[in-house]
């Protein structure tokens, strides 16, 4: 059987982030939640919802992957997801609290056990297998975990293998769409970004900095302190990143 290491520390390193998503709304006040997220655009309510129907929609993934069928992400598609978000972005922190438990309860009932065929059973996510599912919901719910801006950071929240994974996922972002190569981790990282296609001229940009920081950077995040790029000897911009990698379902 494949290895099943990294979807199996996903689902350990999920529990343990949505406990604290948890815990947080528990201790919040309402105008806590009404206030804005690290996310532009976002309350923490937003975010609150999204963690939510994320986390039921690819539980709805597990349920009919374990029963041999596959349905759409989203009921509703993406119009439903975004409505859903609006529509539970201002619940009160105990509905919120209410809404995450479910969730919380649905993920411990199917999730399959570590010698299960399951883990590998197609998924409409990303046209991929249970397997993509549990990375995905590790993503998500940590990611967003920091995103909430309740004083949890993503050196607290991200260990060193959801870093090594989300390296390897957004790499497509940067120019070259993949990671060229990384040297040590903690407590630097170091990334070199080929030039170019037809600008053999042009010097390859090396970025450097905490594991998390660049883990952030290529997550789109505000990050401190930022990554340091150079290129020649000499400081240059950050490299432009490309868009998020494409769902596909």
């Amino acid at each position: 059987m494949t290895d099943l290491t990294e979807p199996l520390t996903a689902v350990r390193e999920s529990e343990h982030a949505l406990r604290a998503v948890i815990s947080a709304v528990k201790n919040a006040a309402e105008e806590d939640l009404a206030a804005p997220s690290a996310l532009p655009g976002w309350t923490r309510g937003h975010v609150l919802a999204h963690i939510d129907g994320i986390g039921r929609a690819l539980a709805r993934q597990l349920e009919h992957a374990a029963r041999g069928s596959t349905i759409e992400v989203y009921d509703g598609g993406q119009a439903g997801r975004d409505a859903a978000i609006e529509a539970g972005a201002t619940r009160s922190p105990a509905e919120h609290v209410a809404a995450l438990t479910e969730v919380q309860q649905l993920h411990r009932r199917y999730w399959p056990g570590e010698d299960s065929r399951v883990w590998f059973a197609p998924v409409t996510y990303r046209d991929g297998t249970v397997v993509d599912v549990a990375l995905a919901w590790w993503r998500e719910v940590s990611i967003h975990l920091v995103d909430l801006d309740v004083g949890t950071t993503a050196e607290q929240a991200w260990s060193q293998a959801l870093c090594e994974h989300l390296l390897d996922f957004l790499s497509v972002r940067l120019p070259t769409g993949g990671l060229i190569e990384l040297d040590a981790f903690e407590p630097g990282v170091r990334y070199v970004v080929a030039a170019a296609p037809g600008c053999e001229q042009t010097a390859p940009v090396t970025v450097t900095g905490p594991l998390t920081s660049i883990t952030g950077w290529l997550a789109g995040r505000e990050v401190r302190p930022l990554p340091l790029a150079t290129s020649a000897g000499q400081t240059v911009d950050l490299p432009e990143l490309g868009p998020w990698p494409s769902r596909r379902g």
